[in-house]
């Protein structure tokens, strides 16, 4: 069972809007990064690449920066799980091997919405 919040902000200013924009775009892009060196460790050497291993490389990514670090470490550790649940699928056999994808990369955004627009 999935668990869903729905955050509403109301009374924010069209600047702090874009700023929380900017910042899920930010943590979006890093994601993505983290899923990249996940997933090309994987194609090159077979193995699983954890999340600490991943936080070194990607330490030097300019979206780890201008993110505070332990944002940073819990974005990681859900890369970490997208990627995990996927070998547990395959290691469980229950369902054919061939069906499980691999985690997939988010979406690009176009712009941040803002209220009133």
């Amino acid at each position: 069972m999935y668990f869903c919040i729905k955050q509403q902000f109301n009374g924010l200013t069209k600047e702090e809007c874009l700023t929380l924009g900017e910042l899920c775009r930010i943590a979006k892009n890093l994601y993505n990064a983290g899923l990249y060196n996940v997933r090309q460790y994987y194609f090159e050497h077979k193995e699983f690449l954890n999340d600490g291993k991943n936080c070194h490389l990607v330490k030097t990514n300019e979206n780890h920066k201008l993110l505070n670090s332990n944002i940073a470490q819990q974005i990681l550790k859900k890369v970490n799980e997208a990627f995990q649940s996927s070998f547990d699928l395959a290691k469980q056999g229950k369902d054919d091997y061939k069906a499980i994808s691999l985690a997939k990369y988010l979406k690009r955004s176009r712009r941040p919405k803002t209220i009133g627009d």
